[in-house]
């Protein structure tokens, strides 16, 4: 589909990839015609903003498992990008060893939001509140 996207006259086709391969062959495939879909919060700001369009293909990443993890191993701990930032603010590892996290996730929209949005999402968006406190790790 070409730039002129209409949200109110098409629907989105939206994909499960079962796995972390298949996710990434189907981004290949439609490039910039799709979107990576997890928690979705900063999608829809952006959308109801109007500073972006709505991609005719989303993968939505559910189903992809080890994504949502968070679990300690030699060097630190590893928090998977579809860990929602509530996850990540009550995890009692993440709270003992990295405080900072927890409290720059706490300032970090409502907590509905926060059950909501993910980790991933909050990093790869370039401006998320939590980038601050992740950068000293």
């Amino acid at each position: 589909m070409d730039a002129a996207f209409n949200p109110v006259m098409s629907t989105p086709t939206v994909w499960h990839p079962a796995d972390a391969r298949e996710a990434y062959l189907l981004k290949r495939r439609f490039g910039q015609q799709a979107d990576y879909v997890a928690g979705g919060t900063l999608l829809r700001t952006e959308w109801e903003a109007g500073t972006r369009s709505i991609s005719p293909h989303w993968i939505d990443l559910q189903r992809v498992t080890g994504l949502r993890e968070v679990f300690m191993q030699a060097g630190g701990l590893c928090i998977g990008s579809q860990v929602t930032l509530g996850t990540c603010r009550r995890h009692p590892s993440l709270a003992s060893l990295y405080p900072l996290v927890g409290e720059a996730i706490r300032s970090t929209a409502a907590s509905s939001v926060r059950n909501v949005a993910t980790l991933g999402g909050n990093v790869c968006s370039g401006v998320g509140d939590v980038l601050p406190a992740l950068a000293p790790l």
